[in-house]
């Protein structure tokens, strides 16, 4: 058990909000008296869980399996956070670079033309 937790320590993950049966597995599904224990999880890391708000675990009860049947619920919109735009100054040190940007302006300009006309 101390190799499960030092591993989910290690990858950053953690258990996706949940509902329905608290225990996941049962020894005697269908008879009495079994041991009923939490052994299955839907774990997710905070890149995943910033990205899907509202995903949820739901665990159902047992049908064919001693397992309860896990669904995971996620959202239909996707939270997108586009990145920054980066520009590195040590690229204007390069001796190519007003040669290569003029160059690549002209061609935009003349594809942007083009595009605009088939419209």
């Amino acid at each position: 058990m101390r190799e499960f937790k030092d591993c989910v320590e290690e990858i950053e993950v953690f258990d996706v909000n949940r509902s329905g049966l608290q225990f996941t597995w049962n020894q005697k599904p269908r008879g009495t008296d079994g041991k009923l224990k939490k052994i299955d999880r839907i774990m997710a890391n905070l890149a995943c869980t910033d990205g899907f708000v509202g995903a949820h675990a739901i665990f159902q009860l047992y049908r064919i399996s001693d397992h309860s049947p896990a669904i995971l619920t996620i959202p239909t919109s996707y939270k997108f956070t586009p990145r920054p735009f980066k520009f590195y100054n040590i690229l204007v040190q390069n001796s190519q670079f007003k040669r290569t940007v003029k160059e690549s302006w002209k061609y935009g300009r003349e594809w942007f033309s083009y595009v605009q006309s088939r419209k």
